[in-house]
This record gives C-alpha cells, structure tokens and sequence, in this order.
C-alpha cells in the first residue's frame, strides 16, 4: 500500500504536465504540421459566410468586396532558392537573387488534366490552423475527379528512416512519419507545399532542418470498410526545394516549399496552373488533408472570399487545420484553376482589422520566376507501370479460412501504380516456412492477366490454391508474386511480393489441414492500456508509468498505441488526454487489427 501511495504521488506531477499542456490554448497550422495521428483544436470562433458549391464540386468567384488596407504591409524583399537532395543530404543555396517588383505584370502557367485516362476496376464489383464558428468544410467524395486528384496527403520524415521497422507497404511505412501536410502539383513531377512541411522549425515534430524522406499520395481517401486507399500510388520526394528566408530566417512570408517526384504522376493526374494576380476580395478554394476530420485520411474542401493580402500573404477565414499546411489556394473561373499561394498559418492575430484569420504565402513574381527555374532544371522520370498489391489483411484481399478439400481460396487485389499501361503478367501463390515468400517456395497455383492493366486500373483475382500431397508437415506463411516472369519493366520492382502475416497454414498430414490465425491475440478496446475493460485517465497514467517510473510495459501494446502509430510513447498518454477531455471521442468498442504489427499483444481479457 505505502509503495502504491508512493507510485502515485511520482505519477500525479506528470499528469498535472500532461493535463496542462492538454488544456492549453489551441495550437493552430502556425505552430507547424501536425503529427499524422493527432488532431488540432479550435481557436477564437467567428461567423463566416455560407457559400454553395456549382456542381464541378468548387467555387467560382463571386462579387468582389474589397477590405481595408492590410495594417502589415512588409517591405519587397530579395528571395534566394534553397536545395535539399534527399539522398546526398547536401544542400546547396542557388547564386541567382530573385526581385519582385510592385509593378511587375501578372504571370500565369497553365495546369493540365493529364494524358492517362482515369483508372477503373476490372472484375467484381466495388471491386495548421483554426475552424471559425461553425465548420464549413466539405469531404470530397470522389478525390479521382479533377481537381481533387491533384492534391495530396504528404508524409514526412524528420528522423533518420532507416532506423524505422522493415516495411514491404507503403501504407505500413508511412505509420512512422513524423508528421502530415498536404501538396497539390504544379507540373508532371513537382508538387508546392507550405515551407514547413519539408523543412522543419518545430521541435516537436522531429530532428529540426529538412525532411529525410517524403511521401506524396495524390486522391488519398478512405475505402468503404475504412481501409487507406491510393487510387494513383504513393511517390516519394528526390530533391526539396524553399526559400533562405525561410530556413535561414524562419520568416513566415516566404514559408513555402516545393519537391520534385520520383515518378511523373501528374501526366495521369495532370496539375495545377498557378498566377501572381491579385486576389483581395475575390472567392479563393482551399483543399487538403485536416487531422480534425476522419484522422486526416480524407479530403476536405471549403471556399471564402480572401479577407485582405499583402505583397506576401493572403489571409481568410476559411477553416482549416493542422494537416492541411501546404494546401494549394486556388481561383476557379468555370474553366481554369491556378493557385494564388499555399495555406501555411492559422488563428494569426493580426489579420485583416486586427482579427483573427488564416494566413497563405502568396506566388509573388519573384517567386513565380523561381519556381520556373527549378522545374525546368529537374527533368522528370519517364513514365512506366508499376504492379503491386492493393489490398488490406482485413479487407477482401487474403485467404479464406474455409477449406474445400485441398483447395484454399486465395483473393488478392493488384493495381497498376504507374501512370503507364502494363503488358500480360500472372500472379502465382506460394507457401513459405517463413515471411520471405520467393519463387523458390512451395507453388500453389496461379492467375493470368494476358490483357494487362490500364495505368491505375485494378483488378480482383482469387486463385484457387492446391495444397501439393506430398508437402512436409509444419506451419507456413501464405503469399503471392505478381509478375513473378518479370514481364512487365516497372519503376519499382520490389513491392511485387505479398505475405499475409495474420494467418498460417497448418498440415499435421495431408489430409488435415488447416488454416489458423497466426496472432490469438487481434481484439482489443483501443486506449485501454491497463486492461480493465475502460478507456480513461487510469490508461494514460499506465503508460506514464511505464515510460517514466521503471513499471513493466502494458502486455498488450497494441491497445495501448492509442494514436495508432505503431509506436508506444508520451504522444498516445498525450492523444489519450485529448481524446478523454477536449475531442469529446465517441464510445469505444472491441475491435480487430488496429494498430500496425510492429507491436506485439501478449495478452488482452476484455475482447477475447
């Protein structure tokens, strides 16, 4: 009893730090972006007009007001590009001095609707920042259909990635980011993002300086069973590009950045043009990725009038929030769509009549001439196809536990990624004593696709798997190859290989066989760290303890991950608080698989 009594009086000093640093002022896109796992709050409400969507799903500007003069009106300034290569890790500062002028005429880039048609589904069917009062975002629903296929959800590195788990899915690698933004592209392989996202000030977001590694996923939204979906892949960053201002002097009017793709994917999607013309006044788009809405898995749009601007900035009350940095700010005359700058601040407190308003970096002239320089200085990949697999451990993509004789029905997704067609390939199945499913393994069976795949097209096969008679007793691991011939060249050849690591194959002889679930352990209350059935202030404390007072790890871990980022740390007893006191979460209840594989679960009472 005295040794519970002392435990806690070392455990309440922390939870009093952990409940302040919860209940503080909102932070909003000021304060960086986000860690992908955790949402922001709103800040000083403030009504907002109402406005109705036509039917092409954004605005068209509407009668112009024009506001009072901007009180902060900074003086035209020299800008300098700076250049990251994200696999040197050398920066280099650009000789060229870029100069604005205010008499500069306006200058336009064009964008495209791309070259590729939109994939389709082959076989079965289905196959930073502040809200003002109330929100008026809207979920796109269809992030395929242009524009919205031209915005992305960014994942940042700011640590050193090779020290992250082996991963084979991008959509299990990106679990490790250090934090979430979003881009839109401006040309075949360049996307424009807010400064921040790629080049870090903020210390809770990781190592400060440029990202290691980013990941761009253009459309990024939800399937229907809640599953992440990529309906054109995920590309990753090869060379970051902001301004001097920026990463030297942290100044916010030149928080803007830009990075160049491994793979040409706005040929399929096309992109974005973009302008120097004024805005004052006039109905402006902003889309993006919030953290505040579906954990900042799908997009969301919202349209206002732009309050007042500056040589440097624009500034709104359209709602936004962590996440949605780097989100593009766009016109739309019915026909066209050229973005006008980048959100990158929110809830600044000297806006447009000393109120508080989101803020945007602008494309001023000199900007614009730079950012035509570095595109045209970087020639984009050639475009090529690029199999893999597209589906979940808990959708319909895996194997059936049922077994029909010595048949195991095998059901898998494959996506063409690449923005190229892809010629005939098969896929074969195998058995492996371990996770390492090769060519070599125990062949099950195989599907032909002889008439290929469409660039981003799906397709769903099932192969019909025939356990051999004369296999070795034991448990095996259960794959697939696609394009195990490699008959299709494609830009990245190592995500062909797919093991479901969830369930085994069991022969104790060939005429008993069975398939199993490799993990017991797969139910369990998300946040219920100490196994008492309860998602509460107990649990956040479990985990302080752990981390902090020398107490043994929560036996299951996966339930303890509570903002689901596969590692266990303060940030979930930190998102568990939040959750508790300030997000009003729904109830919880048992459920299978949340949390990534990378942490184990001993045991769990409560779901079995």
């Amino acid at each position: 009893m005295k040794n519970t009594a002392h435990n806690l009086l070392r455990i309440v000093p922390i939870a009093l730090v952990l409940l302040t640093f919860v209940l503080a002022p909102a932070i909003g896109a000021d304060s960086l972006i986000e860690n992908p796992n955790t949402g922001a709050r709103p800040d000083t409400p403030s009504d907002h007009p109402d406005y109705v969507a036509p039917p092409d799903g954004d605005f068209i500007p509407g009668a112009a007001h024009v506001g009072e003069p901007d009180v902060e009106d900074p003086p035209w300034v020299d800008i300098r590009p700076v250049l990251y290569d994200v696999r040197t890790r050398q920066e280099r500062v650009i000789d060229r001095v870029y100069r604005g002028s205010d008499d500069a005429p306006v200058r336009t880039w064009e964008g495209s609707d791309g070259e590729c048609d939109d994939g389709e589904t082959i076989g079965a069917q289905g196959g930073g920042a502040i809200v003002f009062g109330d929100d008026g975002r809207s979920k796109i629903s269809d992030t395929t259909a242009k524009p919205w296929r031209r915005i992305g959800k960014i994942y940042a590195w700011f640590h050193d990635p090779a020290s992250d788990p082996a991963t084979t899915r991008v959509r299990d690698e990106i679990n490790f980011a250090d934090c979430v933004g979003t881009g839109a592209l401006i040309g075949d392989c360049h996307v424009l993002t807010a400064g921040h996202v790629i080049y870090n000030k903020d210390p809770d977001c990781g190592n400060l300086g440029w990202a290691e590694k980013v990941i761009f996923i253009p459309g990024h939204y939800i399937g229907g069973r809640g599953n992440r979906r990529f309906p054109y892949g995920a590309q990753y960053a090869t060379q970051l590009m902001s301004w001097q201002g920026w990463t030297q002097d942290a100044s916010d009017d030149h928080d803007m950045g830009f990075f160049v793709l491994d793979e040409a994917i706005g040929n399929t999607t096309g992109w974005f043009g973009y302008t120097t013309a004024d805005s004052d006044g006039d109905i402006r788009n902003i889309s993006g990725y919030p953290v505040d809405r579906n954990s900042g898995w799908d997009q969301f749009h919202m349209a206002d009038d732009i309050k007042c601007e500056n040589k440097y900035n624009l500034k709104y009350k359209i709602d936004t929030e962590g996440g949605q940095s780097g989100s593009p700010i766009w016109r739309y005359d019915g026909e066209d769509r050229h973005i006008v700058g980048v959100h990158a601040h929110g809830g600044v407190p000297n806006g447009c009549w000393f109120e508080t308003q989101n803020r945007g970096v602008r494309i001023t002239s000199a900007k614009f001439d730079a950012i035509q320089d570095w595109k045209a200085s970087y020639e984009c990949p050639e475009p090529e196809p690029d199999l893999g697999d597209d589906g979940d451990d808990d959708d319909d993509s895996g194997i059936d536990i049922g077994i029909i004789g010595k048949l195991i029905p095998i059901k898998i997704r494959v996506r063409n990624f690449g923005p190229r067609p892809a010629g005939r390939f098969r896929v074969a199945a195998f058995l492996s004593v371990d996770s390492r499913v090769s060519r070599d393994d125990i062949f099950l069976g195989t599907a032909n696709v002889p008439d290929g795949l469409g660039c981003f097209q799906l397709i769903r096969l099932c192969i019909e798997a025939r356990i051999p008679a004369d296999i070795p007793p034991g448990r095996y691991y259960i794959g697939w190859y696609i394009d195990p011939d490699n008959l299709v060249d494609e830009s990245n050849e190592l995500n062909n290989v797919r093991v479901i690591p969830s369930r085994e194959i069991v022969v104790v002889d060939p005429d008993n066989i069975s398939v199993e679930q490799r993990d017991r352990i797969r139910r369990y209350l998300r946040g219920d760290a100490n196994d008492d059935s309860k998602f509460d202030i107990s649990d956040a404390l479990r985990i302080v303890s752990h981390l902090f007072l020398g107490e043994a790890p929560p036996k299951c871990l996966r339930a303890a991950d509570n903002n689901l980022d596969g590692r266990l740390d303060l940030s979930d007893a930190i998102d568990a608080l939040n959750d508790l006191f300030l997000r009003s979460s729904p109830t919880r209840a048992c459920a299978e698989g949340q949390s990534p594989e990378t942490l184990g679960c001993g045991s769990y009472s409560h779901c079995q």
